[in-house]
């Protein structure tokens, strides 16, 4: 006989607890009460959070005395969470809630945030014990010690932080150890990091306890831990560790848990600051986490509070497409913002794209694939002005304002390192001049990093600079591995770095990339300025950069593997493109020559759209230097361009 759900009274918004029965003995069968009570009067408990795990493989259990079959993970969980003595009374969704009735699904996932965050706590379950998952819970808790972390956010230059990290090592020989390391990667790539659920059950907690088999610790623990790892692989103390060493702390990844840890800090300390501080995007958590109804994406994040100004009720009867489509007029709606079109396009998923949904609508199951960087970073490419909208034909067409600025004439498709064709693109186009007056070398240097300052290089001058000479360096380096068969050519560079007196490598591969596609016929050996003016220069002198003298070029390899890096992300699934007024930007793989570039008013980036007749589909958001901050609006404020209204479907 199958267990029999007694039905809930929405009206009084009751939910289901269990009383998990205790038991001294790890293997004996996990039995359980169930009770219905208001969540308003409810009794102390606790919540859990986890994943399902295969759906269909289960283990029994006995609920009210009544086996009930529950999935692997789960059946785990529970036994490590009952005591040996005494029962505990937990909120569990998949059995608290008949999962084969919708309409009671409906109903409960719209008091989801109040159920977790009425709880005593929330148990974390991450899985059971691994072979090194003990290992990984004893490196985090090493580094949540509190004179440790405290020295180590004290301290602001090297000289500082480096005999505190020595030390640390040296009590802790270990840390160093790949073996440590590769354990809190697995520890992070477990299952719960990724599924969307999670995230509002656990930042909407008054508290948090992990648990990975028999070990725990605290979600604190994990906040301190991260701050630590942070500045351990921090620039400045890379000089301690070996190649192999800075590879593994990196793979320790520790980006993972702090997407969950910067949400739910600022929430914590109830500080606005650290909200703007880290500037959360749910949407842009939608296309990272995965659920398994598509819905769920939409509706487990309801209860954030970013989001809490939409009137939108779960069903889980509506289609799929249905649902994000409603979502997303909804979000506009609300918050008169259409940066949430910026995750939409035809060209992300080519013919994967599902052809019942308007191409402004975003499928949020496709995952981040395209424009990871761009996702965080800060732009404002309509200089936050608001837009004039409507929907029109049953919400299927979008009619907002917008400035078209541009014709995608030349583009290259995605590729690996090390691009050669998107190489040669730039090469073959550098005599162009840029819109923004600065040299075209330039303006694929900030493309590979998606640069988020306007005409200079912001505030972090000594990052932009080292980036630059990484750039140079290993650009050049690459230019002498492809031509290293062309004897003349050969011959040409080595007398030109015989004759360079400046002693500034970097320099000399900028030159060498600069001139790789061409024959090598500099005339003279140039001085180091010189060899960067070709990068620096600009048609206004103010825009023109200085490179800072002396520099120190010590760090040019490492700094070389720092920009690969960053760039290796920015062009994740990206093609490199240039258009008829010279602009050069990054954007969705599937866009095509002539495709427009638009600036929609109310969208944080640029889009690249396709005409369709008088209408236009939105093929993805892209990067355009010169685009990014809100200049277009100068020239539309000018004469020079004109905001018209567009329609998408």
């Amino acid at each position: 006989m199958s267990y029999q759900y007694q039905p809930l009274d929405r009206r009084r918004r009751e939910i289901r607890l269990l009383e998990i029965q205790p038991s001294p003995t790890f293997s004996a069968p996990v039995e359980c009460k169930a009770f219905k009570t208001n969540l308003e009067d409810a009794i102390e408990y606790i919540a859990l959070s986890y994943c399902w795990g295969d759906a269909s493989v289960r283990l029994p259990i006995i609920v009210d005395g009544v086996s009930f079959p529950v999935t692997v993970n789960l059946c785990h969980a529970l036994r490590r969470l009952r005591h040996a003595d005494q029962s505990r009374v937990y909120w569990i969704d998949a059995i608290c809630i008949d999962q084969t009735n919708n309409p009671e699904k409906s109903h409960q996932v719209t008091i989801m945030r109040d159920l977790y965050h009425r709880a005593e706590f929330v148990d974390v379950w991450l899985g059971e014990e691994g072979e090194d998952s003990s290992l990984a819970v004893e490196l985090i808790r090493m580094l949540t010690d509190t004179n440790l972390v405290d020295n180590l956010v004290a301290a602001t230059e090297a000289v500082e932080i480096i005999p505190i990290v020595s030390n640390l090592y040296e009590q802790n020989p270990g840390l160093l150890d790949e073996t440590a390391w590769l354990a809190v990667r697995r520890l992070f790539e477990r299952p719960w990091w990724t599924r969307v659920w999670v995230f509002q059950e656990f930042i909407v907690s008054k508290a948090a306890v992990f648990r990975c088999g028999p070990d725990r610790f605290d979600w604190l623990d994990l906040s301190t831990a991260s701050v630590a790892h942070g500045r351990i692989v921090s620039s400045p103390l890379r000089s301690l560790l070996t190649g192999d060493q800075l590879i593994y702390l990196i793979l320790a990844n520790f980006s993972i848990p702090m997407d969950f840890i910067h949400v739910k800090l600022p929430r914590y300390f109830e500080s606005r600051e650290l909200g703007d501080l880290w500037n959360f995007s749910p949407i842009h958590l939608m296309t990272r986490l995965k659920s398994t109804d598509p819905r769920d994406l939409v509706y487990a994040l309801l209860g954030v509070a970013e989001l809490k100004n939409l009137l939108l009720v779960p069903d889980y009867d509506k289609p799929i497409s249905e649902v994000y489509a409603e979502f997303t007029m909804k979000y506009i709606m609300a918050y008169l913002d259409l940066s949430i079109i910026s995750f939409a396009g035809i060209g992300i998923l080519g013919d994967q794209y599902p052809l019942d949904t308007p191409s402004w609508v975003p499928d949020f199951r496709s995952g981040n694939r395209h424009g990871q960087s761009m996702s965080l970073g800060k732009y404002r490419a309509s200089g936050g002005r608001k837009s004039i909208f409507s929907s029109s034909s049953g919400s299927k067409i979008l009619n907002c304002d917008g400035v078209v600025v541009d014709t995608i004439t030349s583009q290259r498709q995605h590729e690996r390192w090390p691009k050669r064709s998107w190489q040669d693109l730039v090469l073959s186009h550098a005599e162009v001049p840029h819109p923004t007056g600065i040299s075209q070398y330039q303006v694929f240097f900030r493309t590979t990093i998606t640069d988020d300052s306007v005409r200079v290089h912001g505030n972090r001058q000594s990052d932009f600079f080292d980036e630059a000479a990484g750039f140079m360096y290993i650009v050049g380096a690459g230019s002498l591995v492809r031509r290293k068969n062309d004897p003349v050519f050969v011959k040409q560079i080595e007398r030109f770095i015989e004759g360079d007196k400046s002693g500034s490598l970097f320099a000399q591969n900028f030159t060498v990339w600069r001139c790789s596609s061409l024959d090598f016929v500099e005339t003279g050996i140039p001085s180091k300025k010189e060899m960067l003016d070709p990068f620096l220069a600009a048609t206004r002198p103010e825009d023109e950069l200085q490179w800072p003298e002396p520099y120190d070029e010590s760090g040019v390899a490492q700094h070389a593997q720092d920009w690969a890096f960053t760039f290796e992300v920015a062009s994740s699934d990206r093609a490199l493109f240039i258009t008829a007024k010279g602009y050069m930007g990054m954007g969705p793989p599937d866009s095509q020559i002539g495709d427009k570039i638009c600036v929609v008013l109310g969208c944080d980036k640029p889009l690249v759209i396709r005409a369709i007749g008088e209408k236009y589909l939105v093929v993805g958001k892209c990067y355009i230097y010169g685009l990014m901050n809100g200049e277009i609006l100068a020239e539309v404020e000018e004469g020079k361009m004109v905001v018209e209204t567009l329609h998408f479907e």
